[in-house]
């Protein structure tokens, strides 16, 4: 998986997090990541690390999907379509 291909992250309601939550969540999501890799180690293909590292993340009490398409603006009007490889949603238990 590419770096940017990981992760895209989005908000929902009013949620807002410090910069020390943030981290947080970081240093969970590459706990996850390190875990995946530890348990299957080498050689597998990306979907069977994307949907170990799904699981994982759940595990962790992370909400996130696989395979999702976003929207992408320009100055307010639709341009494109990413495809997105895992999501993960800013939540209040996602935080805990």
């Amino acid at each position: 998986m590419k770096g940017k291909d990981i992760l895209a992250t989005e908000s929902h309601g009013n949620t807002r997090t410090t910069q020390m939550e943030e981290e947080e969540i970081t240093f969970k999501i590459r706990g996850c990541v390190f875990e995946v890799f530890r348990v299957l180690g080498a050689g597998f293909l990306e979907q069977v690390y994307q949907q170990a590292l799904l699981h994982e993340l759940d595990a962790q009490g992370l909400r996130a999907e696989g395979q999702r398409a976003l929207e992408v603006p320009y100055k307010g009007k639709p341009v494109g379509v990413y495809l997105a490889q895992i999501s993960l949603w800013r939540t209040a238990s996602s935080w805990n």
